[in-house]
């Protein structure tokens, strides 16, 4: 039945996501808060990952009604997922339903029988996920086996009283003989399925620890974890630790029957960019690299190519008007970068605590604020900027209280050049393709905002004919 992997490795995409809720302290636990995002999965996604056909051959040995038997067996079946309703738990089964063909011999003192046997089997492991972890439970199976004689042999030919003996004790034994062979069935795929899937949870426990660590090492905290499973999808609910004083409202009602969706408070992004470029330095001369960084190559230029070529002479000729000095940027540390959302967009800030020039001189930082309008293209959601680029004074207090130097006239004049390459007039988002899994495709992901979310949407595409 090693076949069976098939089934199940698929799980590890769904596991990992899912599997780290073990490290949440007992006190997380009882006082959850107000989620900033949300996961839901459709049963169908599930189902295309889990979904497969199983058709193998394989010998076998077992003993039954005390009569050793081997032969050959054909596993026919298909695997998949159900969606079990709970309000507090993930819950899904891992079911098999499958039919298994056997031709064997049975040795008996005097004689050997020769038999088949079609045998109808359901088995199912239970996936249990919840805030201490990921559990797999054995449920009973369903098995029903009906046997034929097909010929009876003596090891003395001919013996006919041997073969007669035989041929009344197996058709007064049959019934019984039929139910013990389906119940050893059912329980031998039921092992080799749960043995299938230990190793494959293992590594994904290992891998989920290892992605909450990392977690962690850069100082994100989750508050809570919560799962809950409806019929028709796995919903997630996260909540990482932000300042106390943000109100996240209630969640937004999304369009039915999504295959993938994502909802993420803004106030979740604030406290990440927080965390990760709070108090950052940075060379002027590396802002496209220090973009990429933080965007994780996930926001494309959307402009044309032509734009882009002026803008980066436009920012070259900033370089070389600053006379080869040194210039560093040096973020806020408590909102370095926010987003807020609007009623069909969002407002990105980017707020610059002081400039630095050659290490010796610090001027006064400011605010860069950019006004968005989300929109959904054939290839992926884009972000338009509505207007020009706005800029307030800064206003994070220095460590020594002293007020610092007015900008230089030639910053403030150049400034736009050089916020263009951050807060650029066109944005696409740009989402890796899951190439290792064929049948799972997408049509391109829809945008928006809800209620001061942000929200992204996936529909699967049809599966293709074969």
């Amino acid at each position: 039945m090693n076949g069976i992997r098939i089934v199940i490795k698929p799980l590890l995409a769904i596991v990992c996501l899912i599997i780290a809720t073990d490290l949440l302290s007992a006190n997380d636990k009882k006082n959850a808060k107000v989620p900033n995002l949300y996961l839901d999965v459709s049963a169908t996604v599930i189902n295309t990952l889990v979904r497969r056909s199983i058709d193998q051959t394989e010998r076998f040995k077992d003993v039954i009604q005390d009569t050793p038997v081997e032969g050959v067996g054909r596993t026919i079946g298909a695997s998949g997922v159900q969606l079990i309703p709970n309000s507090k738990f993930g819950v899904m089964d891992v079911v098999f339903n499958g039919s298994i063909y056997s031709r064997s011999i049975g040795y008996r003192p005097h004689t050997m029988l020769y038999s088949s046997t079609n045998t109808n089997v359901e088995v199912r492991r239970r996936v249990v996920i919840d805030s201490k972890g990921l559990r797999v439970f054995d449920l009973p199976g369903k098995a029903e086996a009906t046997t034929t004689l097909d010929d009876v042999k003596s090891y003395a030919d001919p013996d006919v009283l041997a073969q007669r003996v035989a041929r009344f004790l197996f058709d007064r034994t049959k019934a019984t003989a039929e139910d013990e062979a389906a119940n050893k069935m059912a329980q031998r795929v039921s092992k080799r399925l749960g043995d299938e899937m230990t190793p494959i949870l293992k590594a994904a426990t290992v891998f989920g620890k290892s992605e909450f660590e990392h977690f962690k090492g850069r100082g994100l905290a989750i508050d809570s974890l919560e799962f809950s499973t409806t019929a028709n999808a796995l919903h997630t609910k996260l909540r990482l630790a932000i300042p106390k004083d943000i109100v996240i409202g209630p969640r937004p009602t999304m369009t039915p029957n999504l295959d993938l969706a994502l909802l993420a408070h803004p106030s979740l992004m604030n406290e990440a960019a927080r965390i990760a470029v709070g108090g950052r330095e940075f060379p002027l001369s590396e802002i496209k690299k220090f973009y990429d960084e933080v965007t994780l190559g996930l926001l494309r230029d959307g402009r044309k190519d032509a734009e882009k070529q002026d803008t980066l002479r436009a920012l070259e000729k900033v370089l070389t008007d600053l006379g080869g000095k040194q210039t560093v940027i040096v973020l806020a540390k408590n909102d370095p970068l926010t987003v807020t959302a609007t009623e069909n967009g969002y407002i990105a800030e980017i707020h610059i605590g002081s400039i630095k020039q050659n290490d010796t001189t610090r001027y006064a930082g400011m605010r860069a604020r950019a006004k968005y309008r989300l929109e959904n293209t054939d290839d992926s959601p884009q972000a338009e900027r509505e207007g020009a680029i706005e800029y307030l004074p800064g206003d994070e207090p220095t460590s020594d209280g002293k007020k610092l130097n007015a900008q230089p006239v030639a910053f403030t004049l150049l400034r736009g050049a050089i916020m263009e390459e951050v807060l650029k007039q066109r944005l696409a988002l740009v989402l890796p393709q899951v190439e290792a899994i064929p049948d799972l495709r997408f049509y391109a992901p829809r945008g928006g905002v809800r209620n001061g979310w942000l929200a992204l949407a996936w529909t699967l595409r049809p599966a293709e004919k074969k």
